[in-house]
C-alpha cells in the first residue's frame, strides 16, 4: 500500500521545530561563554508545544507530556495539547 504524500508531513514540521528551536539555542550559547538568557528568551514563543520543550529540555516529547501531566512542569492544556510558557520552562531548566 503506497503511503500518502501528505502522512510524513508532521514528522517533517516537528523535526524542523526541532532543529530550529536547537540552532537558536545552539546560536545563543556559542556567542558567548557566559549564557545570554535575555536573547534565548526573545527568541522562542510565549507559549511553546511538548516537542519543543522536549528539545530545549533535552528529552524525549513523551517525557515532557509526563511531566506536564504530574505538575512537575507548569503547563496549560488546551484541547488534547500541553503548551508550556517559555519562562517558567527556562526557569525550570534553570536557565533563568
Amino acid at each position: 500500500m503506497a503511503a500518502r504524500p501528505d502522512a510524513a508531513r508532521p514528522q517533517r514540521l516537528v523535526r524542523s521545530i526541532t532543529m530550529s528551536v536547537s540552532t537558536v539555542t545552539n546560536d545563543v550559547e556559542s556567542k558567548s561563554p557566559v549564557r545570554n538568557d535575555t536573547s534565548l528568551r526573545s527568541t522562542l514563543p510565549d507559549l511553546l508545544d511538548t516537542n519543543q520543550a522536549a528539545a530545549i529540555l533535552n528529552v524525549t516529547p513523551r517525557t515532557v507530556t509526563r511531566m506536564c501531566e504530574q505538575g512537575k512542569l507548569k503547563a496549560v492544556r488546551v484541547m488534547s495539547l500541553w503548551r508550556i510558557n517559555r519562562d517558567r520552562l527556562l526557569d525550570f531548566a534553570g536557565l533563568n
